[in-house]
């Protein structure tokens, strides 16, 4: 047999029905819940952090899972956009994944938890003016409150769902590239890699020289790597995917380890990982599951605050453990009974009804 490490691409994988995203988003929302584990079960006097950051040092669990998480929405992201072809069905495809899981669970955590776990009383703490304000504004998205009034205020960390912090970016990114898409740079293989790359050039230096940029670096990594997604799903026909690539790879990491700039060279190990993991092992049996990880991501810090608050010795491998089965059972609800059904109203051509809706009246 010939030796062709470079034989196939990314794209012929992708155009496949079949692939592991759903196992892959499962694992990311899972290691976000570990990596917060330790810092909402820290004790005074006691430091451990989570494997992960003892192994690399610069990043924890949680970070390596947001980092999948936006790799892997950048790429399919894109390539939803390239298949319709269209902004407002796009972006309506975008609201119906975040909006629908994101307001119950608010509601939720406003409604249910919030009255059940705070210091005031619940008349005090329904009629607070800032529990109203933080609604509007978390589910707008345009600047998201982790607190509510009474709630968790002793805790280690005080948020009540500081997960949620990555929503605004994540829909931000799917507007910009809505817009790129509607002016027509998505779809110019000539000009698509240097415009994006001009980006995220032009965000560095920002993020290096401008006061209220330096203030948001934060997002700068979810930048670039949603953006890193974005182009290799254009230019998906030129990436070769292979378990030669791979393997090669994870030894130059590994080599690297004790030296400058590994961080970096993680990153684009994790990235290649990434697209390895998804779709050359034949992990296929799991999507058989629902997509539970968006229910996974936003409810578990909650859970994991209401169990240290409630016992507050517990450890974190035990915060883990216990938050993520009762997660699980609430993602489980909300993608079959809040979530997928949304994302059925994907299938309604809104514009045809109204436009047929306004005939008939006229």
């Amino acid at each position: 047999m010939a030796f062709r490490p470079f034989q196939r691409s990314l794209a012929s994988y992708a155009e496949e029905p079949q692939n592991n995203y759903l196992l892959l988003r499962f694992v990311a929302a899972l290691l976000v819940i570990y990596g917060h584990a330790y810092a909402i079960a820290k004790l005074p006097g006691r430091v451990e952090v989570d494997f992960i950051q003892r192994a690399l040092r610069f990043t924890y669990a949680g970070g390596v899972g947001v980092d999948a998480f936006f790799v892997i929405s950048g790429f399919l992201v894109t390539a939803s956009y390239l298949h319709r072809r269209d902004w407002p069905d796009f972006m309506k495809a975008r609201c119906l994944r975040i909006f629908p899981g994101l307001l119950v669970c608010m509601l939720a955590t406003m409604f249910l938890l919030g009255p059940a776990v705070s210091s005031l009383g619940p008349a005090a703490y329904l009629t607070d003016p800032q529990l109203y304000a933080n609604l509007l504004r978390n589910m707008t998205l345009v600047s998201v409150h982790f607190r509510l009034p009474g709630v968790f205020e002793n805790l280690p960390v005080d948020a009540v769902n500081g997960s949620l912090w990555t929503l605004p970016v994540e829909f931000l990114l799917y507007v910009l590239l809505g817009i790129f898409g509607a002016a027509g740079i998505l779809f110019s293989r000539r000009w698509y890699g240097p415009f994006i790359l001009l980006c995220c050039v032009t965000a560095v230096v920002l993020a290096l020289k401008v006061h209220f940029f330096i203030d948001k670096s934060i997002y700068l990594r979810l930048l670039l790597l949603f953006a890193t997604g974005s182009v290799l799903r254009v230019y998906a026909d030129r990436i070769p995917l292979s378990n030669w690539i791979f393997g090669a790879l994870c030894l130059v990491t590994l080599l690297w380890y004790h030296h400058p700039g590994f961080e970096y060279l993680f990153t684009v190990w994790l990235i290649y990982a990434v697209f390895w993991a998804a779709y050359l092992p034949d992990l296929h049996g799991v999507n058989r599951m629902g997509d539970y990880s968006y229910g996974l991501y936003i409810y578990a810090f909650p859970i994991e605050q209401t169990l240290r608050q409630y016992i507050p010795a517990i450890q974190p491998l035990e915060l883990f453990t216990c938050a993520s089965f009762l997660t699980l059972g609430l993602a489980m609800l909300s993608w079959h009974f809040i979530e997928h059904p949304a994302l059925e109203l994907k299938k309604v051509k809104f514009r045809e009804f109204l436009r047929r809706r306004a005939v008939v009246g006229s």
